[in-house]
């Protein structure tokens, strides 16, 4: 939920706190000095801080050490920006002792009186992080994998490659897109590949054939090391 200049203009403090009360997302109000003033319900789903917990407090007391100086220069920024608003992603302590990942979005609120602070309306983007992180993790031991195999710096230089080049036995090759072409899936087909710097190794491919009406066909599979390739 996201709250606008105009919105706010037309809210009493009372009418203002009954709307953001049943936010999904947390919401807190503070002041030009970072100090808490105002903790929805929501925050406690989130963080397990009742509003009792929080008021008078600093907002930074909540912010990973790494985070803080990001957090600390945006939120300045923001200070002589009337209706400005912007987002920060940073880590928040639990109540309970560990961090999760958030995405606020911080609006300049100090010019309406019925506001007369910071907003920040957050959501918890662990689960979103996480994948992200598992997604990194995962393409760096496939970078690893291909460099060691390849001998290719990063896949993206391995996809700019022509298949061509990679086996060393083209003969082969091209009974692989034949038989492929015919069955759409070969598995566990041993043939000689050739490495960037020229030297051959055994490997054993699965492949399968994706086609697209109207468009170039693909080959999709995996490529695994021999372990009769001498070493």
């Amino acid at each position: 939920m996201k709250l606008t200049q105009k919105t706010s203009n037309e809210l009493s403090e009372t009418t203002f706190r009954a709307f953001i009360e049943n936010a999904h997302d947390g919401i807190v109000l503070y002041d030009h000095n970072r100090n808490i003033k105002f903790a929805s319900s929501s925050v406690k789903k989130l963080g397990g801080y009742r509003e009792s917990e929080l008021i008078g407090r600093s907002g930074l007391e909540f912010i990973h050490p790494d985070d803080l100086e990001n957090a600390r220069t945006l939120f300045v920024g923001l200070l002589d920006k009337p209706g400005k608003s912007t987002t920060i992603f940073q880590r928040l302590k639990h109540k309970k002792g560990h961090y999760f990942w958030s995405e606020a979005l911080l609006t300049n609120f100090l010019h309406v009186p019925e506001i007369n602070g910071i907003v920040s309306n957050f959501r918890d983007i662990s689960e979103k992080k996480l994948a992200e992180e598992n997604a990194r993790q995962t393409k760096d031991l496939l970078e690893t994998i291909n460099r060691k195999i390849t001998g290719y710096e990063s896949m993206e230089a391995l996809m700019k490659t022509k298949p061509a080049q990679l086996y060393a036995d083209d003969e082969h090759r091209k009974q692989i897109v034949a038989e492929l072409r015919k069955t759409s899936v070969l598995k566990g087909v041993e043939t000689l590949f050739r490495k960037k710097n020229g030297k051959t190794f055994w490997g054993v491919l699965n492949v399968n054939l994706l086609k697209h009406e109207g468009k170039d066909e693909h080959f999709v599979g995996t490529l695994r090391y021999h372990p009769r390739t001498p070493n």
